[in-house]
């Protein structure tokens, strides 16, 4: 376990910024951190946090302290990840670049560690509806 701003930090702060603007949810402290060239410090060499562990001040100066937070339950950021997750996996599915359903969800659990209990998010989105609801169908024919 990674606290978030070191794992942001280990994937790359540029990474987190384009995926929040291409989720249509972007954020100032992220734009000005990666307009900075602050791209984690693994990336760059500038990071939210130094080479001994500790805050970079400089990056600490430029967080947006006017950020609004994005309140949401538990169950509504669970069901937005999941179908993020089986959004782009319909579309490897559809373009062919993975065969088969049941390579993703084996790939989630055992290269994302995915809770093993739900299957995959392919699975779990069948199990619960979302699969038809979004799709018209479900990944499994089962």
């Amino acid at each position: 376990p990674v606290p978030p701003l070191k794992l942001m930090d280990l994937v790359g702060i540029d990474i987190v910024h384009f995926i929040n603007v291409n989720r249509g949810t972007p954020k100032k402290t992220l734009a000005n951190l990666y307009n900075a060239g602050f791209h984690g410090l693994a990336k760059s060499g500038k990071g939210i946090y130094q080479a001994d562990g500790s805050l970079n001040p400089e990056a600490v100066a430029l967080f947006d302290k006017q950020d609004p937070p994005i309140i949401r339950t538990e169950e509504e950021m669970v069901n937005d990840l999941l179908l993020q997750q089986i959004t782009i996996a319909k579309d490897l599915l559809d373009r062919k670049i993975v065969d088969e359903p049941v390579m993703i969800d084996i790939g989630m659990i055992y290269g994302a560690g995915y809770p093993k209990d739900k299957g995959g998010p392919l699975k779990w989105a069948d199990s619960i509806g979302l699969s038809e609801r979004v799709y018209g169908k479900k990944f499994y024919d089962v």
